[in-house]
């Protein structure tokens, strides 16, 4: 089995903390999209969240200003709840963006691709 490559710049998996603004996102670029066809997205909130919507999304371009296509919706379930999605297939732009206010808390982002 081969290696998870960090989607992050550090290696470290960890994408983006402390988002909790309606807004709030991580962009991720075809410099780490095309490193791997396989991606593993983590969604934490925080241990005293209450409420928020995660979007994950994408487009042709981490420039785009329109509206990007919506890949999965993760609304908040319960305080310190980790979220998976695996997402397949050739990117050029992905986003992790708050839709819904993290009330309460906060939310991270980590990610990998294979």
């Amino acid at each position: 089995m081969a290696n998870p490559i960090a989607l992050s710049p550090n290696d470290n998996y960890l994408l983006r903390e402390g988002a909790s603004k309606v807004g709030d996102q991580i962009t991720i670029g075809p410099e780490r999209l095309t490193q791997g066809k396989e991606f593993g997205l983590y969604v934490t909130f925080g241990p005293k969240a209450k409420a928020g919507t995660v979007i994950v999304e994408t487009a042709h371009s981490v420039g785009h200003a329109g509206e990007w296509a919506q890949l999965q919706r993760i609304d908040f379930v319960s305080p310190g709840k980790e979220h998976y999605v695996a997402i397949t297939g050739s990117l050029l732009a992905l986003r992790l963006r708050v839709a819904d206010a993290v009330i309460g808390d906060t939310v991270k982002f980590s990610g990998s691709a294979l």
